[in-house]
């Protein structure tokens, strides 16, 4: 199993499989080091979904430190947990409501006006000239 993250030029994005419990996973201290440095945005995808972080600085704000012992026994390795599944879901919402309020998303603008000359007839009746 390969635990490195794939660094690209804007982004560091990590493939986590195990989860500490729940949704909660962690990330060695040493990749945020690197992603601080290059000022690169963190994504993060588990079995749950995706979740985004814009810099290293945003998911540190709200991770946790944790020790752990394994190779050296005199020199912990540092890691920051996290629960991911708050982040998973408000990023869902983002691009649910990035995909609905898309210009070229025409269905989704046909579906409301439809809704509005059905619901209110005599309000799309006066704005009828600036929507079509």
């Amino acid at each position: 199993m390969n635990y490195k993250p794939i660094v690209t030029r804007k982004v560091m994005i990590f493939d986590l499989q195990k989860p500490i419990y729940g949704s909660t996973y962690a990330i060695w201290d040493k990749w945020l080091q690197i992603a601080k440095r290059k000022n690169l945005k963190l994504v993060v995808n588990t079995q749950f979904g995706t979740a985004t972080f814009e810099s290293v600085g945003e998911y540190l704000r709200e991770a946790k430190r944790i020790e752990r012992y394994y190779k050296n026994p005199n020199e912990p390795m540092i890691f920051w947990q996290l629960d991911f599944l708050p982040f998973i879901r408000e990023r869902e919402k983002r691009k649910k409501l990035e995909q609905k309020t898309t210009a070229t998303n025409g269905e989704y603008l046909l579906k409301a006006i439809q809704k509005i000359k059905e619901k209110q007839p005599d309000l799309f009746e006066r704005v009828k000239s600036q929507i079509i």
